[in-house]
């Protein structure tokens, strides 16, 4: 969050920050209905039990990164639906590297090709959400566990990153990869951060200009390890 004063060269006190953040606060919540503050209550509740729920059965370890997706707001037209509207989901696998470095265009081949070879092996490497139906503004509100790849166990947490993409299903045709993110797990807490906080999505390689993605948010909490 970033205070600028434009009137002035002095620089704003601790409380003046305070205030703009409380006030950019309300504001978000207006915007968001006069029901906000109790469905952030809820999403935060449904997230924490959630993740209390993969603790203890064993699914997150060490090894795992936890992933709340919370909604999205301001998905991009649909281009397979005639209304515009989408069927929207999310797959998360951790790579090594930076994804959104040096991409080639062939990106949504290898990635298929990557969730064909998930599907018939043992160890899932490839986690996604639930199928959001025609909507562009889907809520998810589901704690995803994510594991490192057996290959990558042994690579340091720098050289990790989660690799989000968004979807759009297509019950007739090939789903149609929309969007993406990345985000480095060395920078991840080791425990569940409160509620979710807003990121933007970026246009896949060979694809610019086909979504607009200039409003596109998705709200994503995301940590390591197994702490409750």
């Amino acid at each position: 969050f970033e205070v600028v004063n434009k009137r002035s060269d002095e620089a704003f006190t601790a409380d003046d920050v305070k205030y703009a953040q409380q006030v950019a606060s309300y504001i978000a919540m207006m915007l968001e209905g006069p029901t906000a503050e109790l469905r952030r209550v809820l999403a935060l509740t449904r997230q924490k039990m959630q993740h209390q729920d993969l603790v203890r059965s064993g699914t997150s370890t060490d090894t795992t990164v936890i992933c709340f997706c919370e909604q999205a707001h301001d998905l991009p037209e649909s281009l397979a639906e005639g209304d515009g509207l989408m069927d929207p989901y999310i797959t998360m696998q951790v790579v090594r590297g930076d994804p959104l470095q040096n991409q080639a265009p062939d990106l949504k081949r290898k990635v298929l090709a990557a969730r064909s070879r998930a599907a018939t092996s043992f160890h899932r490497e490839i986690s996604k959400t639930a199928t959001e139906l025609v909507t562009r503004h889907p809520k998810w509100d589901e704690t995803v566990a994510v594991p490192v790849p057996e290959s990558l166990e042994d690579v340091l947490a720098e050289e990790l990153y989660l690799h989000v993409l968004l979807w759009d299903y297509d019950s007739l045709h090939e789903d149609q990869l929309v969007a993406q993110n990345a985000f480095p797990l060395a920078q991840m807490p080791h425990k569940a951060t409160r509620g979710a906080r807003p990121f933007p999505l970026y246009p896949i390689p060979g694809q610019e200009g086909w979504y607009k993605l200039e409003k596109t948010r998705i709200w994503l909490s995301l940590s390591r390890g197994a702490t409750l």
